[in-house]
């Protein structure tokens, strides 16, 4: 791709990757970047520390083909718990147009979300697992057992150190 500009794949069917943005993530030294953001060190001297460093994780020939490295700072949980929210919200969504059912999220649930997620090294990955394990599956079971069905609005809420399904009107 980086040499020719297009990618052949086992059919033998060409794609053209003329006028792409190839877009490359990792948490190579991210424990290095988070301790230099941490000592307040500025980005652009982060940066160019770790852009030396980066051949600890890949070859040369590689990180010169790529024309920027960019160093993003931690998620905080405030960052986090925005993200969680618009991640349940999404849930909700999709909910409300597969089964029509209403769901709302109590600030408290919102806040244990992005608690359980919160991963100062990964970022926002973790949350997507807690959402399906904690909220997400709960709800399946509901749905399954026939206690939640099509009209019924639930409020989730978080108390005592559990996610409980609270019924508003079925």
């Amino acid at each position: 791709v980086f040499d020719d500009g297009r990618l052949t794949d086992n059919l033998a069917r060409v794609v053209d990757f003329e006028n792409t943005i190839i877009i490359a993530t990792s948490n190579a030294h991210s424990e290095f970047v988070k301790t230099e953001i941490e000592a307040q060190r500025p980005i652009k001297e982060i940066t160019e520390a770790l852009k030396r460093k980066l051949t600890d994780y890949f070859k040369a020939e590689l990180l010169n083909r790529f024309s920027d490295i960019i160093v993003f700072k931690p998620l905080s949980l405030s960052d986090i718990e925005s993200i969680a929210r618009l991640q349940l919200k999404k849930l909700g969504d999709q909910l409300l147009e597969s089964h029509g059912i209403t769901l709302e999220f109590s600030q408290e649930a919102v806040t244990a979300v992005a608690g359980m997620g919160y991963d100062p090294v990964f970022g926002a990955r973790p949350l997507r697992k807690v959402i399906s394990d904690r909220i997400r599956s709960a709800l399946a079971e509901m749905i399954l057992k026939g206690s939640l069905k099509r009209g019924a609005s639930v409020k989730v809420e978080f108390n005592n150190g559990e996610f409980k399904f609270n019924m508003l009107h079925e």
